[in-house]
């Protein structure tokens, strides 16, 4: 898991720094880079002070269900920021608009909706 969480790392490091590049100051593709640097950051930061703090393996405390459900969270918000970095970095011209599409946009906005 440090070995794949490393190389993760380097990889969102290696992400923001194409992203800073590529885009121009303001654009949406640059926050999402930017915050998915934040979140591996924190992602790294829990993970460490699980090990520290000894919250691993057989422990079934209360303190480890909390730190690992924030770590969870945390988990979510970088897959999303991740996604939020590539939909933006995209092409506009290619990607699905809900507004205008009908009934099947309105059921796929609501089925998000629910997932979220």
């Amino acid at each position: 898991h440090r070995v794949t969480s490393g190389l993760s790392l380097l990889a969102v490091v290696a992400l923001l720094i194409w992203g800073l590049r590529r885009f121009d100051r303001g654009h949406p593709a640059r926050w999402g880079v930017a915050l998915a640097m934040i979140f591996m950051l924190l992602e790294a930061l829990i993970g460490a002070g699980l090990v520290l703090l000894e919250l691993v393996g057989r422990n079934d405390s209360i303190s480890r269900a909390i730190v690992m459900a924030i770590h969870l969270s945390n988990t979510c918000l970088l897959t999303g920021a991740m996604a939020t970095a590539a939909w933006c970095a995209g092409d506009p011209a290619r990607r699905p608009r809900l507004r205008g599409s009908g009934l099947g946009g309105s059921l796929l906005a609501v089925g998000l909706a629910l997932v979220v």
